[in-house]
């Protein structure tokens, strides 16, 4: 007659030991320089390492005056008991691959302000996605903003736009951060600055309007309309000083339009009323290198009096003067 098969106890589960310690603190340590780098989140130095353990230390120590010891003892021994089961071999290994999949498939894209405190909206969208655009806003030079994306191992492509600058497409990775500097990174999309002439000053303050088109293949696509603006010039996108050498350009055109016998003076103010400080919009996103840009002054029963076209170029400032338009 045949024995019966003998069962082999299963093998006792091995309890952690040192390794499994030491594997835990590196996988805390990684996942804080991870955190750090790409959220700003985590221990950012020792010092703030050691506040936070004093702190432990002084609740516990609390709680020891406030509770029984048998409570004491009963939640040491469910804390060991808990730690124990962490930091076996099983969950362990869980803890790293799960912390590997987050690296491998969540990153970040920094973005950092120029030298100027103008607040810029920024917008991120996936190239494979354009639904799903993110929209956030840098306040000021000193901030920066952090978009959390989620990535692939060998990249993916994002379209970032900044009001202000050119947009460009940027490749993301896991585990490093994208940074983008505004101004390098970035480049600063081109300042429009529209001048009515001397004759059509005050069109905007009496009810007219400004109407500015991008033209792509040869339709009109609307950017934006002023309406009554108490300024004669219109500054469109970043601010932009106006170097003096133009100023003193204007100046002598319009000394030159001026009645024989004008002196210097009245050109002069003539220039800083209509068109040295100038009403500004804020940027938009199409003024970029390239753009074929019409700009329109209508007078308030809509009549076209004064229209011009460019090609904006790489300059920062692009100044147009707008010329009168007769019509029957």
């Amino acid at each position: 007659m045949a024995s019966a098969p003998t069962i082999e106890p299963s093998p006792a589960p091995t309890e952690p030991g040192v390794p499994h310690v030491l594997g835990f603190v590196a996988l805390l340590a990684v996942l804080n320089l991870w955190l750090n780098h790409h959220f700003g989140w985590g221990i950012r130095n020792p010092a703030a390492l050691g506040t936070i353990l004093t702190a432990i230390a002084g609740a516990i120590s609390l709680a020891g005056k406030l509770i029984g010891k048998d409570e004491i003892q009963e939640a040491q021994t469910r804390t060991r008991r808990w730690t124990r089961e962490l930091l076996r071999t099983p969950i362990l290994s869980t803890l790293y691959v799960f912390v590997a999949l987050a690296m491998l498939t969540i990153s970040s894209v920094t973005v950092l302000p120029d030298t100027s405190a103008v607040r810029t909206d920024l917008t991120l969208a996936p190239l494979d996605d354009p639904e799903g655009v993110t929209e956030k806003s840098l306040e000021s030079r000193d901030a920066l903003v952090r978009f959390a994306v989620t990535t692939l191992p060998f990249g993916r492509l994002f379209q970032l736009e900044a009001t202000g600058y050119v947009g460009a497409a940027i490749d993301v990775f896991p585990f490093r951060s994208r940074r983008v500097r505004l101004g390098s990174d970035l480049e600063p999309s081109p300042s429009l600055l529209v001048r009515p002439p001397i004759a059509l000053l005050g069109v905007l303050s009496d009810g007219g309007s400004l109407e500015i088109y991008r033209v792509i293949d040869g339709e009109e696509q609307e950017l934006l309309t002023v309406d009554e603006m108490p300024a004669g010039a219109v500054m469109i996108g970043r601010p932009v000083p106006i170097p003096e050498e133009r100023v003193g350009a204007w100046t002598l055109q319009i000394q030159a339009e001026l009645p024989e016998g004008s002196d210097r003076s009245q050109a002069q103010a003539l220039v800083q009323q209509a068109w040295q400080n100038p009403t500004r919009i804020p940027g938009n996103t199409a003024l970029t290198p390239g753009a074929h840009v019409r700009a329109k002054l209508l007078s308030k029963t809509g009549k076209l009096i004064g229209m011009a076209e460019v090609i904006l170029g790489t300059q920062r400032l692009v100044d147009v003067l707008l010329v009168k338009v007769e019509t029957p």
